[in-house]
């Protein structure tokens, strides 16, 4: 997506606390925030890097989570993400957005199931 980015972490309940080594070596990673803040840091020292910048803002403050806890769950995650991207002409953020009110009716039903408009 344009304006946003998924992705699964799977955390290992066996893994001891391992350090960051892309974004701060000294940093230990120990929660989600951690992860999440780790590969935003690392993320914008080679967007500054390979752009010649620093200090410009890329990120959201936060991230939203969803805690995945069987294969159902995870096959809908899956799914969402794999066709998020298709959405995108839907999406409240497109400046050309297209049936805005249908893609909030269809996120509000809780989305993965295709939308009326969308049996052709």
């Amino acid at each position: 997506m344009p304006n946003h980015m998924h992705g699964i972490i799977v955390i290992l309940d066996d893994v001891d606390t391992v350090g960051a080594r892309h974004a701060s070596p000294q940093r230990k990673i120990n929660t989600l925030g951690d992860i999440v803040g780790s590969f935003k840091s690392a993320v914008t020292k080679r967007i500054d890097e390979s752009k010649g910048v620093s200090g410009v803002s890329i990120w959201q403050r936060g991230f939203f989570e969803h805690i995945i806890r069987d294969g159902k769950s995870l096959d809908r995650i899956r799914e969402y993400i794999a066709a998020n991207p298709q959405r995108w002409q839907l999406d409240r953020e497109n400046p050309e957005a297209k049936r805005i009110h249908e893609f909030s009716q269809w996120i509000e039903s809780g989305g993965g199931r295709p939308m009326p408009s969308d049996s052709t």
